[in-house]
């Protein structure tokens, strides 16, 4: 097999002959330059017919103006002068958005090429190149046709390349020969052209100092002449470019005559980095000998500016694609669950006091704390805090932290990367990071171990943190809702608890009434389960005797509303007409149940708050004051007697407090 380096040096070598040829012609010459040069490249590559078509200057109409063919080839030139635009159909198209047009057998051309072709066929071509001249300001004014008629041509990449240059030496001329009518015009359009090319043009010393360069250059580095000329181009890159630069110059040197390009950053005057895509070439003298190289920069900041947006916008997607599936897995587990009952029902004055307080809340940022008993509907309340807040739009992200396991609760608040422990096969999401700009729902807050507490104390305060086994830090902006049945104050006392978190979360508490305290709500909630459930349940409930109700409505309801919906959904499971009837099991366990306060005392029934009052004189502090036998602090109980309307009859209307004992 022939090695094919001799050939690529050899056409080489013809092309920085040709293109020499064209930088030393002016005038008249340029028109013997382009048709010698059409004879050479045509000869060495092998093909009959080569030709340079330019528009006219309105691109109405295009013209041959530079011919040769082989000796047996007739000349086609008289043909082809102002032959319109759109004559030559898909080519012209091609052409003018400035491609190239390569077919090694006209067989390969597409169907859309089928117009072309048939003029192709009627000359006798078998091989076709044809390549775009550009002009000023990168408009095709042209193009190059390079053609075999009695042989099959296989266009290489290299050679294309090759021609490409000879391409852009032609179109050059052909704006020179255009505005040039002598010597003069010719030297003063050169020199335009050099000086305000789109590209920086340097001509550079072999010791890598700047001998000249065109505007466009110093424009680009923002540098007068005399500033930058004899520098060292070290003195103007970017230093971590350096080795890859004195490569690039290395290389040229060695080749000779090989055409190198690379990225590579310039420092400007004020500091800035510009980015410029180099090609260098090196210029020999009549022996042979290196002179000088010659680059070309072309200012690519732009491209390269977007590329690095491009990149920080595909993390950027990927990061909240991963956070819409998170959130989308998360909202489907919602949907799948319920929720207990679908909206507030009671018309209770305890209740219009706790759904005034949260219309008062909802629409800050505020940090809310509810407190209450289990079954007393919490979580529905936290929805109402979001849905009324302006975090509406994004999700409410809730976490049970009683239900998770202690070692799982970290991962699930904070998520992991892979590999931060055994198991964790991927990357997870946390729920605060899922939550970012809407709310976090903490259910069962007092399940909270220590070490978790102070980590959720600092995401509280500095609204970031990072992930299991990340050292990436991130911040979030969540507003936090917290719900809790355990006495936070006698676990702060035990120690169990942070004060300064429980401080952090309770900047609004709000305590949530059980059901015994809103026994006027409990018809109105009875309907509305009856309702949600008769679909569900094939049961159609019309009537709910009065002793019923009256049972329901006398009962404690230590469950509070999820024990009240579970006890209506077995009295209509097992109803055998239309009329609610309550299970035996139901009336025995009321009937047996002793009357005792709710969970650490929490809540007292109205009866029970006037009789311990009236036993103690209406005392809320000092020894056998009220709040001390309902195990309540006085704080709480004048709480609930305002709630509950209670009130110290007229005649002993001023309140007795003895002083508080250092015990108490």
């Amino acid at each position: 097999m022939q090695n094919p380096l001799p050939r690529q040096q050899a056409f080489n070598d013809l092309v920085i002959s040709v293109l020499a040829r064209f930088a030393a012609g002016a005038g008249a010459e340029i028109d013997d330059c382009i048709r010698d040069s059409l004879r050479e490249i045509s000869q060495f590559i092998g093909v009959d017919y080569a030709l340079v078509i330019q528009t006219v200057p309105d691109l109405t109409a295009w013209s041959v103006t530079h011919e040769w063919c082989a000796p047996e080839v007739p000349s086609r030139a008289e043909d082809y002068q102002n032959v319109p635009m759109g004559t030559f159909d898909w080519s012209e198209q091609v052409l003018l958005a400035g491609q190239a047009v390569i077919f090694n057998c006209l067989e390969d051309a597409p169907p859309t090429a089928a117009a072309v072709r048939r003029q192709w066929e009627s000359l006798g071509f078998q091989s076709t190149l044809q390549l775009p001249l550009r002009g000023r300001g990168g408009v095709v004014c042209g193009c190059i046709v390079l053609s075999s008629i009695f042989r099959k041509i296989t266009w290489t990449d290299d050679d294309v390349q090759r021609l490409r240059l000879l391409a852009e030496a032609i179109a050059n001329a052909v704006q020179r020969t255009r505005a040039e009518t002598n010597l003069r015009e010719s030297e003063a359009q050169y020199r335009a052209t050099f000086e305000y090319a789109p590209v920086g043009i340097a001509r550079i010393s072999l010791q890598r100092r700047l001998l000249t360069a065109n505007q466009s250059f110093f424009d680009m580095l923002g540098y007068p002449a005399a500033d930058i000329l004899g520098k060292h181009l070290r003195e103007v890159t970017q230093p971590e470019d350096w080795e890859a630069s004195d490569r690039l110059y290395e290389q040229v040197l060695a080749d000779r005559v090989s055409l190198q390009s690379l990225e590579k950053r310039y420092l400007r005057k004020d500091g800035s980095v510009v980015w410029g895509n180099v090609t260098l070439s090196l210029v020999c003298g009549a022996a042979g000998e290196p002179q000088a190289f010659v680059a070309a920069i072309e200012d690519i900041t732009a491209r390269k500016q977007a590329e690095t947006e491009l990149r920080e916008a595909l993390k950027e997607v990927e990061r909240l694609t991963d956070r819409l599936r998170a959130e989308n897995v998360y909202l489907q587990e919602e949907i799948a669950r319920s929720h207990g009952f679908d909206e507030i029902v009671g018309d209770s004055e305890p209740l219009r006091l706790t759904l005034t307080k949260i219309e008062h809340v909802a629409d800050t940022d505020a940090s809310v704390l509810l407190l209450g008993e289990t079954g007393t509907g919490k979580e529905l309340l936290a929805r109402a805090i979001h849905n009324h807040s302006r975090r509406k739009d994004r999700p409410l992200v809730k976490v049970n932290l009683a239900a998770l396991p202690s070692s799982l609760i970290e991962s699930e608040l904070f998520g992991h990367v892979k590999g931060a422990f055994t198991g964790a096969v991927s990357d997870k999401v946390g729920r605060f990071e899922l939550a970012n700009g809407g709310t976090l729902f903490l259910d069962e807050i007092g399940e909270l171990g220590p070490e978790l507490q102070t980590k959720l104390l600092r995401v509280l305060q500095e609204g970031e943190f990072e992930r299991i086994g990340s050292s990436e830090t991130i911040r979030v902006n969540i507003r936090v809702v917290s719900a809790t049945n355990r006495d936070l104050h006698q676990a702060m006392d035990e120690g169990k608890f942070r004060p300064d978190l429980y401080y952090r979360l309770a900047v609004f508490p709000v305590e949530v009434p059980p059901l015994r305290m809103r026994r006027e709500d409990i018809p109105l909630l009875v309907w509305h389960f009856i309702a949600k459930k008769q679909g569900r349940l094939a049961k159609t409930i019309t009537r709910v005797p009065a002793a019923v109700m009256k049972a329901l409505v006398d009962y404690d309801w230590p469950g509070n509303i999820r024990e009240l919906e579970n006890v209506l959904e077995r009295g209509m499971i097992l109803a055998s007409g239309q009329i609610l009837l309550l299970e035996e099991s139901f009336k025995r366990t009321r009937r047996h149940l002793p009357a005792s306060p709710s969970r650490n005392a929490a809540h007292v029934d109205r009866a029970a708050m006037i009789r311990a009052l009236e036993d103690s004189g209406w005392r809320i502090k000092g020894a056998g004051n009220a709040a001390e036998r309902l195990g309540l602090k006085p704080s709480t109980l004048r709480y609930r007697m305002k709630v509950l309307g209670v009130r110290r009859p007229t005649a002993n209307r001023r309140v007795v407090e003895s002083r508080p004992t250092r015990s108490g």
